[in-house]
């Protein structure tokens, strides 16, 4: 029993002999205190109890002169740290404790007799008229009612209360009016309410021993619930069967203590059939001696790919962290190895073999269903703190850490090729899929985490190169068969680098795992001096040279179309000929990645723009970026309503520096013109007297 219960009824009864019916309804009391010891809601139906003997002064058991038990009972009312109103069957007012005077402002005289909503909230006003329903209606219901309302109160304004509404019985069991329970709502708490509903967020409350399970209004429109009851089945019932086995483990894991919050982004089905992308969070309220009590948290709909986050971190098709995210964890995982000295991490890079075939042949529809497929097959490969990312179009990342022994990495491709081996299902026809897979572990001569990544992604176009179906570890052999000599210019460099005889016009390149320009134009400057006065003179023969000299090439140059397929970037920088209008159309964009992005900064009539805004409304590609345009200044129609575009003036040059320097160079040429030298910057020599 709650220790200031017992001691005023020590103080009141002593060694008294109490009736059958007062020890029984302390019983009671007792039981509900026993129940959660101070909990609010336990708290509040005991003093209901408590007031259920005010009001039913049954004959036999009652004195007509007031006994100290009863005075004790009425001492306790009067004494809730909250307001305490009895009300009979026709809801007129016949107990107002002292709490409700100061909360209301309406003394106790005042109060009783008169109709309980009407009392309380006296206005006409629309608002306090849907308050006086919601309260009657609630007061009527017969069982126990909670409702959050801006009641009005001494100091003259609205303050947000919380009513609970238990029903009196006597008895017999009959019920002979309602007890009503008010506390004003604590502020800070109901700001971080408004703040988590403005924000459009779900709120959740999970009461772990009673396993009831609140959501808020906003929690429910997020998956278009109407209404429904308080059972977790609410939320679990409805999570997308490939991840209710993680969202689970995430809740069981902070529950029992071993993660310090949760934290879960999965699906929900709609009540329209679709699938949300949610992310949930929550945090456990805990007893003193460890154990959850309850689980509470906020839910975020983010299947929307421009939300900020999710567009920077995750892929929008399976929703995995991206490269960049991937590389973020894995740099972290990289220090933690590098300061414990001891245990190990792997990166495996896994490629779905001839994907871009079967995708060609399936649609876009049918390739990205496979793909979520995959992802879901290479999932249950991993253990608890493993990381899937995807790094391409059909190519994935897994991070492994905390490694034991030798062989564990490969243990896990192992698992990956077998559950790929299983047929893939699609509406149509039946599919079946081998992948790649290439390792690389962390040792002690890495250090950087791209390096890394790189050998993982090196080892795995050696696997390809044995056949479908295979995995290659990485070791330092390949770097000869790969050609990364001499490893301090092009460390990590897994490309082929080749350019046109004709012209610096055509400088592709294909890297896997870095960028690699700025480090090349950055050696290249240290070794050749200005490279921009040597340009501005047409002076491209030393860097054709040193690139010859310093790059080292591999195997043979890949044609257009094979670069199209295998690059995320396709950049297009060349001049405008008869040959290079529509230089970039249908053909070449079928040919791109869906995750590619195209950017144009060379002439408008090199992309075919209609044909450009039918495959980004259509997501055959990820993006474009464009300041120059077909028909300038006007802009295809297609695409400017196109949130994955970006378009802007051609106005690179615009700086202040390149101006002043172009200003210098029309004053040269008038100057020599005027003078009648040569113009030193003639653009047509040819006409030039």
């Amino acid at each position: 029993m709650h220790r200031r219960l017992r001691r005023q009824l020590e103080e009141a009864l002593g060694q008294e002999e109490s009736s059958p019916h007062l020890r029984k309804l302390l019983r009671r009391i007792d039981k509900e205190y026993r129940r959660a010891d101070g909990e609010r809601a336990s708290l509040q139906h005991a003093l209901a109890l408590l007031s259920n003997l005010l009001k039913r002064q049954p004959d036999a058991e009652r004195p007509r002169v007031v006994s100290p038990k009863a005075r004790f009972v009425s001492r306790l009312f009067d004494q809730a740290p909250f307001a305490a109103v009895l009300c009979d069957a026709d809801r007129k007012v016949t107990a107002w404790n002292t709490a409700a005077e100061q909360l209301f402002g309406i003394p106790h005289a005042e109060a009783v007799g008169r109709e309980l909503s009407m009392l309380v909230f006296p206005d006409s006003d629309a608002t306090r008229a849907q308050a006086r329903t919601e309260l009657r209606q609630a007061l009527a219901l017969g069982d126990t009612q909670q409702l959050v309302r801006e009641t009005p109160t001494r100091s003259g304004q609205s303050r947000l209360c919380e009513w609970t509404v238990v029903p009196l019985h006597d008895g017999k069991g009959r019920e002979v009016g309602n007890a009503a329970l008010v506390r004003e709502r604590d502020p800070l708490s109901d700001r971080y309410a408004l703040a988590w509903q403005g924000a459009g967020d779900g709120i959740w409350d999970w009461d772990l021993a009673g396993d009831r399970l609140w959501l808020s209004d906003s929690w429910r429109a997020i998956v278009g619930m109407k209404g429904g009851g308080e059972t977790p089945s609410e939320w679990l019932d409805r999570i997308h069967p490939a991840d209710r086995d993680s969202v689970e483990k995430g809740i069981r894991a902070h529950v029992e203590g071993a993660a310090p919050r949760f934290e879960s982004e999965h699906r929900l089905r709609h009540e329209d059939g679709s699938w949300r992308w949610v992310l949930a969070r929550g945090q456990a309220t805990r007893d003193p001696a460890g154990k959850a009590l309850r689980l509470s948290g906020s839910m975020m709909d983010v299947t929307d790919p421009k939300l900020t986050t999710v567009r920077v971190l995750h892929d929008a098709l399976t929703r995995l962290p991206n490269r960049a995210h991937f590389i973020d964890v894995l740099r972290r995982a990289f220090a933690r190895v590098r300061r414990r000295q001891g245990g190990g991490i792997a990166v495996l890079v896994v490629d779905v073999d001839d994907f871009r075939s079967m995708n060609a042949r399936l649609g876009h529809e049918g390739g990205d269903e496979i793909l979520i497929q995959v992802v879901e097959r290479l999932q249950t490969c991993l253990g608890e703190g493993d990381l899937l990312a995807r790094l391409g179009a059909d190519e994935f990342a897994v991070l492994l850490e905390d490694l034991s022994g030798s062989g564990a990495a490969e243990m896990v491709a192992s698992r990956i090729h077998e559950a790929v081996a299983r047929p893939f299902q699609v509406p149509t026809e039946e599919f079946s899929l081998t992948v790649s897979i290439g390792i690389a572990s962390s040792a002690p001569a890495y250090t950087r985490v791209e390096d890394l990544l790189a050998d993982a992604a090196a080892a795995m176009y050696r696997a390809k190169a044995q056949g479908r179906g295979h995995s290659a570890v990485f070791d330092a052999k390949m770097r000869e068969y790969l050609g990364l000599q001499p490893p301090d210019v092009v460390l990590g460099v897994l490309q082929d680098v080749h350019w046109s005889d004709m012209s610096m016009g055509y400088f592709p390149t294909y890297a896997l795992g870095n960028v690699v320009s700025v480090q090349l134009w950055e050696r290249a400057s240290a070794d050749l001096g200005d490279l921009d006065e040597q340009f501005e003179r047409g002076e491209f023969d030393p860097l054709r040279e040193w690139l010859r000299e310093n790059v080292h090439r591999h195997g043979r140059a890949f044609t257009p179309q094979e670069l199209l397929q295998r690059a995320d970037f396709v950049s297009v920088s060349c001049a405008l000929t008869p040959q290079t209008r529509h230089l970039v159309g249908a053909r070449e964009l079928s040919l791109m990645k869906s995750g590619a992005i195209l950017v144009n900064t060379a002439r408008g009539p090199v992309v075919d723009e209609a044909a450009l805004a039918g495959a980004l409304t259509a997501g055959r590609i990820a993006g474009a970026a464009l300041d120059v345009y077909e028909d300038e200044p006007r802009v295809h129609p297609g695409l400017l309503p196109l949130r994955q575009v970006v378009l802007a003036p051609h106005l690179g040059s615009a700086v202040v520096e390149l101006r002043e320097r172009m200003a210098h160079v029309v004053v040269d040429n008038i100057q020599a013109v005027i003078e009648g030298r040569r113009p030193p910057n003639l653009y047509n020599p040819e006409v030039y007297a």
